[in-house]
């Protein structure tokens, strides 16, 4: 809500949006018939809502401007590109960096997800 605040959201429009973001219950059926108990969900937004893209890029948005290397975001992945044997001081900068603001957002940075792929003749 604060990023919302920060971007100019106010009044109704910001109302709303908490709405959508608050109380919210799920629950799943299990082998085609018995229906779990509720459980409250604590984070993200409603996935194919027209809203949550809108809220991923605010969300998002300062994280762009700590990263240096060229980037890439798309859903809840971040890519970042780099030729190491040229910029491996700044790659590992944004590393951090990104690991410092996913910290300091409250995003737990799953870096079991995180991988490295190298292109060229040596990919050992």
């Amino acid at each position: 809500m604060a990023k919302l605040k920060h971007f100019g959201a106010r009044g109704k429009l910001l109302d709303l949006i908490k709405a959508l973001l608050n109380e919210r219950f799920y629950q799943v059926i299990v082998n085609g018939e018995q229906l779990s108990s509720p459980h409250r969900v604590s984070s993200g937004v409603i996935q194919g809502s027209v809203v949550g893209p809108v809220l991923f890029t605010s969300y998002l948005f300062d994280l762009v401007g700590l990263i240096k290397m060229d980037t890439t975001l798309f859903a809840d992945d971040c890519k970042i590109y780099a030729n190491p044997l040229t910029s491996a001081v700044l790659l590992q900068a944004d590393l951090q960096n990104d690991e410092m603001w996913s910290r300091q957002c409250g995003m737990k940075l799953n870096t079991s997800k995180c991988t490295v792929l190298r292109i060229g003749p040596d990919n050992e």
